[in-house]
């Protein structure tokens, strides 16, 4: 599938990708250890300059513009066509295959899952599942390029998109506009939106201004535009907000956008309204703010030095009061070399390098030498150097995985979803939860 221009940052789980063109690579089920790196980050990483800042590093910042902050403009770019699911012609494709109950992985499983799925059905090699915790649905590319959205229990077809997707298309990314759960893909200069809930007919496109970024570390789509300026999409319409001073835009966090400065304080910008300034309270432990790491979701995540020789403080910040919800002291060295941010789609688990957050406590547990791979549930995966391990994030005890075990991209209605390899390509299964021992 042609990738579309980069955008300043990863999208979310069902389209991040590593820098490989095999589609062996791509496949995810090929990978020994299971999906590459699932990262959220912010639409531009934002550092303060130290000393002790790498030039590499600072090479990828920017930091743009100057001066106070303005207030935010409410300008409106109207850019959907009139085509909508609701009013489009459907035109079903031939019925899907029908799920398959006794499929069994020839992978080694995540503990806790069977190694019988519940259902399985053929994907697009080369692309990635998402899953949707709205309705307990995953959304999925078949053989012949078209987005499908099927019941995460059952394997039971929802809906199939009536026309493939563009050949310039970049793989599907699961989100939400007006808070309504939608598939967004892009097309070159072109946005195509599929509501969740509708009926999978010709998508409502939105056509990007010209230079615009997308990313999706938030809760939708963030449009990142020249001239000091990003945009969120709502009511078919994308809303533009001013940047103030050095603010970098970040996320979408409902009707808000995330702008991050390199002191650690943060703007809220919604359309038509003042903007709003907050900064971040200190966690224990912690003096300055080395890092803004990433944004969206209701928090902001921090890294702060330490008063503690050698170590730094990694923070989950409520994104509306500065409020420290859950903080850790980990290794500074290992916070700065391996800054991915990790955040499954149902939102049971992150992780930044070595620390993991437990979402639901909210809660942040260190755990030294980690790279983060990907989360599911309340679970983080990832290497522990050459180990391939699973980190809860409940702050349990790591469990070792042995090579080549299946990692989840997700859970959904009860059921793990890992992709793998057939004697016709790549397969997704929905693995339910292992009976227990005895």
């Amino acid at each position: 599938m042609a990738q579309p221009p980069a955008p300043a940052t990863p999208p979310p789980a069902f389209t991040e990708r590593p820098d490989r063109d095999e589609p062996r690579d791509r496949a995810g089920a090929a990978w020994p250890e299971g999906p590459p790196p699932v990262a959220h980050q912010p639409a531009r990483p934002v550092a303060v300059r130290t000393a002790h800042t790498r030039r590499r590093f600072e090479r990828r910042v920017i930091l743009l513009g100057a001066g106070s902050a303005l207030a935010v403009s409410a300008v409106t770019l109207t850019l959907f066509t009139a085509m909508s699911d609701e009013t489009a012609p459907v035109v079903r494709p031939g019925p899907a295959a029908t799920p398959t109950a006794t499929a069994t992985l020839t992978r080694k499983v995540p503990p806790g899952w069977s190694a019988t799925g519940a259902w399985q059905t053929p994907i697009r090699p080369g692309t990635r599942p998402a899953v949707i915790p709205d309705g307990g649905l995953v959304a999925m590319v078949t053989t012949d390029r078209r987005v499908q959205i099927r019941h995460g229990a059952t394997g039971a077809v929802i809906w199939t998109a009536a026309t493939p997707l563009p050949p310039e298309a970049g793989d599907p990314v699961a989100t939400r506009i007006d808070g309504k759960p939608v598939i967004t893909a892009l097309a070159g200069p072109r946005l195509l939106v599929w509501p969740v809930n509708g009926t999978g007919a010709a998508p409502t496109t939105l056509a990007l201004p010209d230079k615009a970024q997308v990313s999706w570390a938030g809760d939708g789509p963030l449009l990142t535009l020249p001239d000091r300026k990003a945009a969120l999409v709502t009511g078919g319409q994308a809303r533009t907000v001013e940047l103030p001073g050095k603010a970098v835009a970040m996320a979408v966090d409902g009707s808000t956008v995330l702008a991050a400065t390199s002191t650690g304080t943060w703007w809220r910008l919604t359309p038509g309204a003042p903007p709003v300034k907050v900064t971040p309270k200190k966690p224990a432990g912690a003096q300055a703010v080395t890092r803004v790491a990433a944004a969206g979701h209701g928090a902001v995540t921090l890294v702060w030095s330490s008063g503690t020789s050698g170590k730094a403080v990694a923070a989950l910040h409520d994104a509306t009061t500065g409020a420290a919800r859950a903080s850790a002291s980990a290794p500074a060295e290992q916070l700065r070399t391996t800054p991915v941010w990790v955040r499954g789609a149902d939102g049971g688990a992150a992780a930044l390098g070595p620390v993991v957050f437990d979402l639901a406590r909210p809660a942040a547990t260190a755990r030294p030498g980690l790279i983060p791979l990907t989360t599911a549930g309340p679970v983080a995966y990832g290497r522990i150097g050459k180990r391939l391990v699973a980190v809860p994030a409940s702050g349990e005890p790591v469990r070792d995985l042995g090579a080549g075990t299946a990692l989840p991209w997700g859970t959904v209605a009860d059921r793990a979803i890992v992709a793998d390899r057939t004697a016709d390509g790549v397969a997704l299964f929905a693995l339910p939860a292992a009976a227990p021992a005895g």
